[in-house]
């Protein structure tokens, strides 16, 4: 009889076993799910910041360029010169914020067609990246 008290001992250790790996596992798979959730998250808020910082470059660009070089005259070119600085004086003093904002306002053809140039000379000058 002591062999079957033996056998039975190790099934409920066996079942013990299995139970407190079953729970182990749950609880990886917990903080697993919670880790890839927090990280997705973040990811999101990243993604919102960066497009937040793009619409906000993008709310400046359209009163900054909203004009033809071409069709101003002397006085005007003089007036508009100095908001246009303003701007690439801010660009270079936030670079990290203004780069990223200026590689996706620059593809996107919807602005004005004298930002198209102008912007792109000055992304050459603040970035490194080949491929700007």
């Amino acid at each position: 009889m002591s062999r079957s008290g033996t056998a039975d001992e190790r099934q409920a250790k066996q079942r013990a076993d299995a139970n407190l790996i079953s729970k182990r596992r749950c609880r990886n798979n917990r903080m697993k799910r919670s880790f890839l959730g927090h990280f997705a998250l973040l990811l999101l808020m990243a993604a919102s910041a960066a497009t937040g910082q793009s619409t906000s470059l993008h709310q400046q660009i359209e009163p900054t360029y909203n004009f033809q070089p071409h069709s101003l005259s002397n006085q005007e070119i003089t007036q508009k010169s100095p908001v246009l600085d303003q701007f690439w004086q801010r660009a270079k003093a936030e670079q990290s914020r203004y780069v990223p904002a200026l590689r996706q306002e620059l593809a996107d053809f919807k602005n004005p067609p004298f930002f198209l140039y102008d912007g792109s000379l000055p992304l050459l000058s603040l970035s490194n990246t080949p491929p700007d």
